[in-house]
């Protein structure tokens, strides 16, 4: 079943689980790529209510919006730390998706996400790995903490 065309969320489009995601975790829907997002979403807080898509819950959509203003400005296609960080949550590529002495496929392709640092660009897959991160992927430890511009 297709997901409800933004902005309107008539019916919450099913959760696809990751591979390896852990039980217990919040799960996090795969991104078909490519993708198309809606032309309407242009604000921050409208991309924050396109991350409900993703299973971002509602309870955290104020920080969310706050989250992605600090890191790109809303914008898919920024580039932050030098290039090490990408896209509209700022997701630090030699963290999340390069190989690394503990994830030797990196860790979002450990977790199902068969990714580049230049797909992170795409508001979907940014979305959905924030939300796998945000939620307690393994190895991610959860919760806002992982993005620094965040204050309780």
């Amino acid at each position: 079943m297709p997901a409800p065309p933004y902005p309107g969320d008539a019916a919450t489009p099913p959760r696809i689980l990751p591979a390896n995601t852990p039980t217990g975790v919040y799960d996090a829907p795969k991104p078909a790529t490519p993708t198309t997002t809606p032309p309407t979403v242009k604000t921050c807080s409208q991309w924050a209510q396109y991350g409900r898509r993703f299973g971002w819950p509602e309870s955290e959509i104020a920080t969310l919006t706050v989250i992605m203003g600090r890191e790109s400005g809303c914008q898919p296609e920024a580039i932050g730390d030098r290039g090490a960080s990408r896209g509209l949550l700022q997701l630090h590529c030699p963290t999340w998706v390069e190989p690394s002495k503990y994830w030797p496929t990196g860790w979002a392709n450990a977790h199902g996400f068969n990714v580049t640092c230049n797909d992170l660009h795409n508001p979907d897959t940014n979305l959905a790995i924030g939300f796998l991160i945000w939620a307690g992927g393994e190895g991610s430890g959860g919760g806002w903490w992982n993005w620094t511009t965040y204050t309780p």
